[in-house]
């Protein structure tokens, strides 16, 4: 008996996935973002879309091509090594979720391995095709080419032979299948009987009935959904159209009330376009993967022949563009063939443009796709879309460079246990940015750049590896105090004597001998692990609700709760508390009642509640994400911090009667943890949520208790940081931060509300003030500048 149940949503449409997430069937965790052609959203795990264009890259084929793996591949040993990476893929997307709907159109093409995955995690599989006049499939398609690739030249004609060949693989792969059949023209007109097909043939029960998601559906499924409506008279087109498309189009539109299209027809029409695609199938369009000369590692998968390589991923525009430009990555390049690795090049977000500076050979290289919904602050984005990118494939080695701490977020990540467990994460030195600017005897003239020096530093720190090709930049770091720990110093290895090659060459041999870092600790899951979850509340009850529901959704419930109410005074509220720890007892709830003294004050009376070792602070109108508890906790003891806080999903309360839309909420934002001058002026620790070791309040004291002024959270984390405690910010947000006009930070001075920060930076020895001096120069030659520059434009205008 399944407890679980996926439903794969099949061919080339996002209108379905949408409407089936309406109904209840959870959606990835992490979506692919929406593009041009689409920009409703893809509906898709983003990390499926790069694993599944890797497998189809081993399989000598790409999402483009015209013809797909061969059957007889999936029985290879090369196919067979990719479940288990499936496998964890379902688990981090869909945790624990009972029903959850997984699109992406390259499943079509590999659904053989991505059965044999669910299969050994006992989830039983259930798909749906849904069809789609193939004519308006290849307008969207051309559309969508021509938008993302202005000017090349994409035939009608393509598109109707890749629709073609995704329906052909999704019919035939799913023959023993439950599955159910339907038209996207359906699914416009009447949702509702498309709904209730789907629930009766593929025997599921939606979680949230018809008629509650119906205004949601309904404004999803308008009519600038369907940028294209071509008639149904296929078959009256010339060549593939009417001798291939038009027969199976047509045996599809039979398949109403539950029938099965007529499998001979598709056995003919497959037979036929496979024996032509064999005249076709070493040379692709030059747009597709297999355009390009294979690499020697890729041809060996293809054979399914054993793999001796390892890869390495370079990222930033400092490999091609230092020093020596692209002579500069030919020597990286070089050395590493000799070492036994494949390269791939990432271009980083902020990065210069890498075709135009890298040699012409053949190289995989990879773009970071703009995340949604967009990332604050922009110091840190760069960093948490590269993590977001990387996280999602497989490399031995990876290397940044340290200017703009491209590697910051990824590194933290490795530390807390989110990612990058076999992978080696190294920081090359080509320079960072407070030596440049130490360099050149300038100033920093706003907060940005002493934040980007920080996360550079703590970057290079915290890696498992550093590269220091340049005595003088490894000097100036040993000046400078910076902490390398167990990170590889290969400094010695320079030498002037060396040519570049064989000094890259000793580097790179290096890595494939490198350990990694060792965690701090782990979890063991002894009760010293344990967690109370300390939630103050005042006089909102739906809210709380929210809250609570949640954390019955968390796929770590070894914790406790506690809701200190702070004088709630509305019946709806009393009668809500009252019988909330009967309702809430899966949660080992308990509540605690005081006079209203305010949000620090009810705070601290659950810590000094708590009796564990561990403390989770969350707020009553916020939402966390079902693995917030495991992340944390498992941050906390992997790192060793004091406090390990997190990324914040920012989102409003959606409109009277409708269902709160979360995948088009944000912005994320992220902290940086430090240094304390800007953590001074600016919260760079995060919001109240995170975990906190109980030791810490015996430590710093608790919280303030000033009726009518906030900042209570920001102020602990900058006491905590000064106590030289250590506090870390996960770059994953694990939290829904609600925005309210009537929220505590918009209803308080702001004025009264920094006394209490000004009250703590009082308090602090100068020399953790130290570059304030700098900072405060920096100022005021931009001002000086800037008032000189409004003064020439002043006289410009009158002269």
């Amino acid at each position: 008996m399944h407890d679980r149940t996926a439903i794969f949503d099949r061919c080339r449409t996002s209108a379905l996935t949408r409407v089936l997430s309406f109904l209840g069937a959870s959606l990835p965790r992490n979506l692919h973002p929406p593009g041009p052609g689409n920009e409703t959203g893809h509906w898709e795990p983003e990390a499926a879309v790069h694993l599944n264009d890797r497998i189809l890259s081993m399989a000598r084929t790409s999402v483009n091509d015209l013809y797909g793996p061969l059957e007889t591949w999936f029985q290879t040993e090369t196919a067979n090594g990719f479940v288990d990476e499936m496998k964890q893929l379902i688990r981090t997307e869909f945790l624990d979720e009972r029903l959850f709907v997984f699109k992406d159109p390259r499943t079509a093409l590999l659904f053989p391995l991505w059965r044999r995955a669910l299969v050994q995690l006992d989830v039983r599989c259930v798909t749906t095709i849904i069809s789609r006049n193939p004519v308006e499939v290849a307008l969207s398609l051309a559309d969508r080419q021509t938008k993302a690739m202005p000017g090349q030249l994409w035939p009608l004609e393509r598109g109707g032979l890749l629709w073609l060949r995704y329906t052909l693989a999704a019919e035939r792969y799913t023959r023993d299948s439950i599955r159910s059949f339907c038209l996207y023209s359906d699914l416009m007109k009447d949702w509702r009987k498309v709904a209730s097909q789907l629930a009766r043939e593929l025997r599921v029960s939606w979680p949230r009935p018809p008629s509650q998601a119906d205004g949601d559906i309904c404004n999803f499924l308008s009519a600038q959904l369907r940028h294209h409506c071509e008639p149904d008279n296929v078959g009256s087109r010339p060549g593939i159209w009417s001798s291939w498309v038009a027969p199976i189009y047509a045996a599809l539109c039979s398949t109403k009330d539950g029938r099965e299209p007529n499998r001979g027809i598709f056995d003919a029409v497959g037979q036929s376009f496979a024996e032509a695609c064999v005249g076709v199938r070493p040379t692709s369009a030059p747009e597709d993967f297999s355009a390009r000369a294979p690499h020697p590692a890729e041809a060996r998968a293809a054979n399914d022949e054993p793999l001796d390589q390892k890869s390495l991923c370079l990222v930033g525009s400092a490999f091609w563009m230092s020093g020596g430009g692209a002579g500069d990555l030919n020597i990286i390049l070089e050395a590493a063939a000799g070492a036994g690795f494949s390269v791939t090049i990432v271009q980083a977000p902020s990065g210069g443009a890498a075709q135009d500076a890298i040699p012409e050979q053949h190289l995989d290289i990879q773009y970071c796709d703009p995340s949604l919904p967009p990332i604050e602050p922009a110091f840190l984005r760069p960093t948490v879309e590269l993590f977001r990118h990387l996280r999602s494939r497989h490399f031995d080695v990876v290397l940044f460079q340290d200017h703009e701490a491209l590697g910051f977020a990824s590194v933290i990540a490795k530390q807390a246990g989110l990612a990058f467990e076999k992978t080696l994460l190294g920081v090359v030195a080509f320079g960072s940015s407070r030596w440049r600017r130490e360099t050149n005897g300038e100033f920093p003239t706003n907060p940005v750049p002493i934040a980007t020096e920080y996360v550079e530093q703590k970057a290079l720190e915290l890696s498992d590896i550093v590269v220091l090709p340049s005595r003088e930049i490894a000097q100036w770091m040993d000046e400078a105090g910076w902490q390398l720990g167990k990170a590889l110093s290969l400094q010695e290895i320079v030498d002037t004597s060396s040519s570049e090659v064989n000094v890259w060459a000793s580097v790179i041999q290096q890595l494939r001998y490198v350990e990694h870092r060792t965690v701090a600790q782990r979890d063991d899951g002894t009760s010293s692990n344990k967690v109370t979850i300390v939630i103050p509340h005042f006089d909102q009850p739906r809210l709380l609700d929210e809250n609570l529901t949640a954390l019955m959704h968390q796929t770590d419930m070894n914790f406790s709760v506690l809701v200190i109410d702070d004088g709630s005074k509305s019946a709806e509220a009393a009668h809500y508390l009252a019988t909330i720890e009967e309702r809430y007892e899966a949660l080992n709830l308990r509540l605690l009642r005081q006079d209203n003294l305010f949000l620090g004050a009810a705070r601290n009376a659950g810590i000094r509640a708590a009796t564990t070792d561990f403390i989770i602070l969350l707020d009553d109108d916020n939402v966390p994400f079902p693995d917030m508890v495991k992340t944390l906790r498992r941050a906390i003891l992997m790192t060793g911090a004091d406090v390990v806080t997190c990324g914040i999903r920012h989102f409003h309360d959606p409109p009277e009667g409708r269902q709160f839309d979360r995948e088009h909420c944000g912005p994320d934002q992220f902290f940086s943890g430090g240094p304390v001058l800007l953590g001074a002026i600016h919260n760079c620790f995060g919001d109240a949520s995170g975990i906190y070791r109980k030791s810490v309040f015996d430590k710093v004291g608790y919280f303030h208790e000033l009726r009518g002024v906030t900042f209570e959270d920001w102020q602990m984390h900058l006491r905590i940081v000064t106590a030289g405690l250590r506090l870390l910010s996960v770059p994953e947000p694990l939290v829904w931060y609600r925005v309210r006009p009537t929220s505590m930070l918009r209803t308080t001075r702001r004025y009264d509300n920094a006394r209490v920060i000004a009250s703590t930076i009082k308090q602090l020895p100068c020399s953790m003030l130290e570059p304030l001096a700098d900072y405060l120069m920096g100022s005021e030659a931009e001002l000086v500048r800037l008032y000189g520059e409004i003064a020439r434009l002043t006289a410009n205008q009158r002269s």
